[in-house]
């Protein structure tokens, strides 16, 4: 399987819960929050159709309306991580864990990008982290 494609499943397996982002009270004006999911919307439909530079754009865009929703940073870590460009995914990453530490599709996705650079130990923690939390599925 190509690693686009099994960035892509992974995207598909995590994405479609973001409208439940946790926020922080008057972070951002609703009419914001609103926008940057359509823009989300746009680059989950532009990932999905393997067009990750577009998504990435996207992405972006959504961040600079609503820099809080941490589903953001995830998807757009995995669209890096799709291109192999995994130092910005990682950055990505971390960014959604600093907002949520309790996402687990995250510390999975992490797990994945640092098994592809072969640094086993830390791929090693990141898969622990999300087995270990509770909530893991």
């Amino acid at each position: 399987m190509k690693l686009g494609r099994l960035w892509t499943l992974v995207f598909l397996g995590m994405s479609f819960g973001a409208t439940l982002a946790p926020r922080t009270a008057g972070a951002q004006s609703e009419e914001n929050i609103e926008e940057s999911m359509r823009v989300f919307n746009r680059g989950k439909q532009l990932h999905q159709e393997h067009q990750y530079r577009e998504a990435i754009k996207e992405y972006q865009d959504s961040l600079k309306l609503d820099d809080q929703n941490p589903f953001v940073y995830n998807a757009l870590g995995l669209a890096y991580a799709a291109l192999r460009e995994f130092a910005p995914a990682l950055k990505a990453f971390n960014q959604a864990l600093v907002l949520n530490p309790d996402l687990t599709d995250v510390y999975n996705n992490m797990g994945m990008v640092y098994a592809e650079q072969g640094a086993k130990e830390k791929a090693f923690e990141a898969f622990s982290r999300a087995v270990r939390n509770p909530n893991y599925t």
